[in-house]
């Protein structure tokens, strides 16, 4: 049980790479992020976050508690473009990208 369903050639960015070790986010993280997270289209790319109620519970809770809140962006292309911790993933950030203000 676990990660198998993910292709194990995940492509990151070199912005990806260098922020996602900056973040103390190894791949495990990401890959868990993008099997169990919650994703939604923002821009043209796909962001995934990793909420407690989505882990897995085969999880270890040492590993669960470290791996809560990781947020993935991925590009059309299937490359990830960075990662993050992020505390909250409110509806309000999620809806941020659909409206856009046209000035005239």
């Amino acid at each position: 049980m676990g990660l198998q369903s993910l292709p194990t050639n995940i492509v990151l960015t070199q912005h990806a790479r260098s922020r996602s070790q900056q973040r103390g986010l190894n791949l495990k993280k990401i890959r868990l992020a993008l099997e169990y997270g919650q994703c939604v289209r923002q821009d043209g790319s796909e962001v995934f976050y990793l909420g407690k109620r989505n882990l897995p519970n085969w999880l270890d809770p040492s590993e669960a508690s470290s791996a809560t809140g990781v947020t993935v962006v991925q590009a059309s292309s299937g490359e990830i473009i960075t990662a993050y911790r992020c505390a909250r993933f409110d509806r309000t950030k999620r809806e941020r990208g659909r409206r856009r203000h046209v000035h005239r």
